[in-house]
């Protein structure tokens, strides 16, 4: 909220927060506990709000990628060929998401059973699928790597127009 209100110090705005599941799970996009709405109808129900709405409307989605090392509970050590092989793999469902086939994202990752853990894919699911006939680019991809405890989180910066 603070950058929002750096970047607007004299505007108003609202935020709402929208929490995800995991989608890698068994139910998919449907809620596991059955409450709630599936997240495909979300996206759907942002965006016919987002074009219907006289206001300006920003979609955010915060979100990390990949959890990978000890700390995770890998046995084996972050190498440089495990951290490009894992650059590899979330650049290859960022592309996915980049060209808005946020299914097969979710399908690329529900096929390694999430072995990175990626634990965000649910809010880009919604923000990507709200905004799928919007252009979006890669802006930044990045490891944040920590020798001391031999892990690492992986996060990137897109946006969409």
């Amino acid at each position: 909220m603070h950058v929002l209100q750096y970047c607007w110090p004299d505007g108003e705005f609202e935020i709402v927060p929208i929490l995800c599941p995991d989608i890698c799970g068994p139910t998919g996009t449907a809620p596991a506990n059955g409450y709630g709405p599936d997240l495909a109808d979300l996206a759907d129900a942002v965006r016919e709000i987002a074009q219907t709405d006289d206001r300006s409307t920003v979609l955010i989605a915060g979100a990390d990628l990949s959890h990978v090392g000890r700390s995770f509970g890998a046995d084996e050590p972050m190498t440089p060929d495990k951290l490009a092989e894992l650059e590899r793999f979330d650049r290859t469902v960022l592309g996915l998401i980049e060209i808005g086939d946020v299914e097969a994202a979710a399908e690329m990752v529900r096929a390694s059973a999430n072995e990175t853990n990626i634990c965000s894919l649910g809010a880009l699911y919604v923000w990507r699928r709200a905004l799928r006939n919007q252009q979006c680019r890669l802006l930044r991809y990045h490891q944040a790597l920590d020798p001391e405890t031999d892990t690492n989180v992986t996060c990137a910066a897109a946006a969409a127009w």
